[in-house]
């Protein structure tokens, strides 16, 4: 009896790249899809509980990519150079979804009005600076473990 694990890759190198790239195609389009489902849920009032496990399963493959992507030294395919621009950048864009997205789950027939603008603003740029703090982190773990990595093996050996 064959044991499923251990099954021979018949796959040419070249069939090997296809299929590696059709499923981190559907991973991205299943992690895209989910984070629209929660978001469009969260945005139509949906209790908390019926979240809860989307969410939780959100969180974890993002924790999971994030870790295993800095463990081996990846920081995206488009950008191999994280610097505190980008973090900017998309600090600024997380602010922007965050306001955006409260203004609408918690509208009000005067959310046009400034003086409710106040608490979705304030929540957001939180939101900003606390994301621009951990890419910031994360940042400077990527650095150090980039340089641990590019050390030739002689040196790994000696500093254990």
């Amino acid at each position: 009896m064959k044991h499923l694990y251990r099954q021979h890759n018949e796959l040419d190198e070249m069939q090997q790249q296809k299929l590696l790239l059709i499923e981190s195609r559907g991973f991205w389009l299943a992690f895209w899809a989910l984070a629209a489902a929660v978001t469009g849920q969260y945005l139509r009032g949906v209790p908390q509980s019926q979240l809860a496990g989307e969410a939780a399963v959100l969180l974890l493959v993002s924790l999971y990519v994030g870790m295993e992507s800095l463990r081996c030294g990846i920081w995206s395919h488009a950008n191999s150079r994280p610097g505190t621009r980008s973090n900017l950048l998309i600090s600024l864009a997380v602010f922007v979804v965050m306001t955006a997205t409260l203004l609408v789950s918690n509208s009000h027939e005067s959310w046009w009005k400034w003086s409710y603008w106040m608490g979705p603003v304030v929540a957001a740029l939180c939101g900003g600076v606390v994301c621009f703090v951990i890419l910031q982190w994360l940042t400077r773990l990527y650095y150090r473990r980039r340089a641990r990595l590019d050390r030739p093996e002689e040196d790994q050996e000696y500093r254990g």
